[in-house]
């Protein structure tokens, strides 16, 4: 009998990439979607990686460093 047991980022990366060779045979209007904020130095502050599907957003991972957290940002 199988057992469901914890898995590797090697499988985990895997099984995402199985469901979306499946999902794109039936959802054709989507994307990947990956955005960062660097600061002055140019090293990434803050980033985030979605996909859509066609009117859904989907977060995968959403980062901010710990020095720029509750600080607010805005567009030049």
């Amino acid at each position: 009998m199988e057992k469901i047991k914890s898995c590797s980022e090697e499988k985990a990366n895997y099984i995402h990439r199985r469901l979306q060779e499946y999902n794109s045979r039936y959802i054709t209007d989507c994307e990947e979607l990956s955005y960062c904020i660097e600061n002055e130095n140019g090293e990434c502050i803050a980033g985030i990686v979605a996909s859509r599907d066609l009117d859904c957003i989907t977060i995968d991972y959403l980062f901010v460093d710990d020095a720029y957290r509750k600080k607010g940002f805005s567009l030049p």
